[in-house]
């Protein structure tokens, strides 16, 4: 699903305009990223869990060239775990 998809669906659901959709999931989008940005963690009850993890800077094989090494720094990411009840719809 893209974005455009997720629009459409609220305006249908909420019968608003596209711009009104449109705004709607932009902020809530914005929403969930500047919680797990500031907080690192973000519930969303009967759907799932975001959340920020760190992962410590390692060395890797180049695949291409086994002899050369490539440092990666350590970074943050986002991990997303679904909860049950989104499970059980998607299965």
């Amino acid at each position: 699903m893209k974005k455009a998809d997720f629009i459409s669906i609220i305006e249908e659901k909420f019968n608003v305009s596209r711009k009104v959709a449109a705004i709607f999931a932009g902020r809530t989008l914005c929403s969930i990223m500047k919680g797990v940005k500031t907080k690192g963690l973000v519930k969303l009850s009967g759907f799932g869990t975001f959340r920020k993890a760190r992962i410590n800077g390692r060395e890797y094989k180049n695949p291409q060239n086994p002899k050369q090494s490539i440092f990666r720094e350590a970074h943050d990411t986002v991990r997303f775990r679904a909860w049950n009840n989104f499970k059980k719809e998607v299965n």
